[in-house]
């Protein structure tokens, strides 16, 4: 059976009852259902039967056994996975089968959604989202896994939070694992050209793209060598293959995006500031057909965190706009990359070497204070005067004192739930490190 009526009884592999209530969605592999588990709703993605050709019953064989052998017994190396839980049989000599999961939590949309501009958002929510799917995927790879088909179908994410989800789970492999990918657009030019297997590395030129397309909505390959009359094997492969070419590589400009057709990459690569443009062009240039030099894990981390704390909002269109240091050293204005108005520069906190944008929005994370990649709680964020609208400091949020000492020598502490004024030449002690304000 392909179609699950409703009412369907299945029993999973643990022994449990299932009750089909209602369709919820399908794509190119199967549908998904919602479904009744001892009065608890779970989601069933149930697999299509395959078809006779010898190719495809050997595939829905390997993802059979994957789900049964790795994948199930592994469990999540994440709380943001929706993590195959429970194994499901369809009638004997049906070729039919599925996995039980959780239900997604309601107010999330899919990466599709937002490429396709269906989803409003900030850029502060997509660099928290970025960083989110970056951390999970260092989770996966730690336990010895790839994602081996990264695509946008993949992901779902809260849009006015940026908490992200990994939903579809059942490609994941052990780390090394030889095999065709389905979704060519993400994969590595060793792995389309099938000169590798699925590896951390190649998931690292995949995670990139995934990236692009997170704030350039586009395909980081697909420029003018996109438009060919006929999209076959060969052209997938002098796509995305050896052929691969960055679509702003800084030596080549054979393959820039074409106005009309690649709107949405042409608007958003100028607002990115300059290292995370850099960061692109360095993992789809050097690193495209070099795995040595494409960005782990941590480089990701990086360069996203210091574009989320660099956000602030324009005074005039009210967007968020980026404090670019690194042009102000070289004399020139500060203006807002979406309206071209020249700013005023904010309050901001310098952490060792990072900078802090003092914006409402701005959080200090355990991350900011040395333990690297630790965004799981705030310790401190901005709060405004109960009384005196427009005047703001900075509330700690930690379960520990800080201090802060002014120009003049004078030291107070900071008790949990308490605020520190912002002002000018203001240095912050943190406990392990310390922060210094600038308001001018």
């Amino acid at each position: 059976m392909d179609r699950l009526a409703k009412g369907t009884l299945l029993t999973t592999d643990s022994g449990q009852t299932l009750r089909v209530v209602r369709l919820l969605g399908s794509g190119g592999q199967g549908e998904v259902y919602e479904v009744d588990q001892s009065g608890q709703p779970y989601a069933l993605k149930w697999y299509f039967a395959a078809t006779r050709d010898p190719r495809s019953q050997l595939q829905a064989q390997q993802q059979r056994d994957a789900l049964k052998s790795y994948i199930i017994p592994r469990g999540a190396p994440d709380q943001r996975f929706v993590w195959p839980l429970d194994f499901v049989d369809g009638e004997p000599g049906s070729g039919t089968f599925g996995y039980v999961m959780q239900l997604w939590p309601g107010g999330y949309e899919t990466l599709e959604r937002l490429v396709c501009g269906r989803v409003p958002t900030t850029d502060r929510v997509l660099a928290t989202a970025a960083l989110g799917i970056v951390d999970a995927f260092r989770k996966l790879h730690l336990s010895g896994s790839v994602y081996k088909d990264i695509n946008l179908g993949g992901f779902a994410f809260e849009p006015k939070t940026g908490e992200v989800l990994v939903v579809d789970n059942d490609n994941v492999r052990t780390n090394g694992t030889p095999g065709a990918i389905l979704f060519p657009g993400f994969g590595a030019p060793e792995v389309v050209m099938g000169r590798s297997p699925c590896t951390t590395v190649t998931d690292d030129h995949s995670l990139a793209v995934l990236l692009f397309y997170l704030f350039c909505r586009g395909n980081p390959m697909e420029g003018a060598k996109e438009m060919v009359n006929c999209y076959d094997l060969s052209a997938t492969r002098e796509l995305f293959g050896d052929g691969a070419l960055f679509v702003f590589d800084p030596k080549n400009e054979s393959n820039r995006p074409v106005a009309g057709v690649h709107e949405a990459v042409i608007k958003n690569w100028p607002s990115l500031p300059g290292e995370m443009q850099a960061a692109f062009t360095r993992a789809f240039s050097e690193g495209l057909h070099d795995p040595t030099k494409r960005l782990t894990d941590g480089e990701w981390v990086h360069v996203l965190s210091k574009f989320r704390d660099s956000l602030f909002e324009c005074s005039n269109c009210r967007r968020e706009t980026v404090y670019a240091r690194e042009a102000l050293k070289d004399g020139q204005a500060l203006t807002c990359v979406w309206c071209d108005r020249p700013q005023q520069l904010p309050p901001r906190m310098k952490i060792g070497s990072v900078v802090v944008m003092l914006s409402p929005q701005a959080r200090v994370f355990p991350h900011h204070l040395g333990e690297t990649a630790n965004f799981s709680a705030p310790i401190a964020a901005l709060s405004e005067h109960p009384t005196k609208k427009g005047v703001w400091g900075l509330k700690n949020l930690s379960t520990r004192p800080w201090s802060y000492s002014t120009v003049d020598g004078r030291t107070q502490d900071v008790q949990p739930g308490q605020t520190a004024p912002i002002r000018d030449g203001q240095r912050i002690n943190f406990g392990k490190v310390e922060g210094e304000i600038r308001a001018s």
